[in-house]
């Protein structure tokens, strides 16, 4: 399963006004299995709700550290450092020895958005017009 995340807005494209080195760049080489083009201002992300909307993640683990994870809690902190989580992929086969579990975790901490990132994009200028180009590579 796959932890599904509302976005914070639909993908847009590449911007009409983008650099010219870019768009040419972009437009000579393919980037393969590129996919939902977009971009998002600073201050979109700045106001997004990071903090209060979460995903379920699941994962396997060894039976005996099953019972760390209850429904709809967080990320047990007692989990050994060291020991693994699986996590399932397509055609992945279950080890005998795991069990699934889940947890929850906020957006902020999921995708990785971070108040070093924040403060250093905001070095650069303006949150209005700071833009974040970015794209999905299957």
């Amino acid at each position: 399963m796959y932890a599904v995340v509302e976005p914070i807005s639909e993908p847009r494209g590449f911007p009409k006004n983008m650099n010219d080195f870019y768009k040419k760049y972009f437009s000579e080489n393919q980037c393969g299995y590129c996919f939902g083009h977009s971009w998002l201002l600073l201050q979109e992300i700045i106001d997004y709700d990071w903090d209060n909307q979460y995903v379920t993640q699941w994962a396997y683990v060894k039976h005996q550290y099953a019972h760390l994870f209850q429904d709809g809690a967080s990320f047990p902190a007692e989990f050994p450092a060291g020991e693994k989580l699986y996590f399932v992929l397509p055609n992945w086969k279950q080890e005998s020895e795991t069990t699934e579990v889940s947890w929850v975790t906020n957006y902020k901490e999921y995708v990785g958005c971070s108040e070093q990132f924040i403060e250093e994009l905001l070095e650069l200028g303006s949150p209005h017009e700071i833009r974040i180009i970015f794209w999905f590579n299957a």
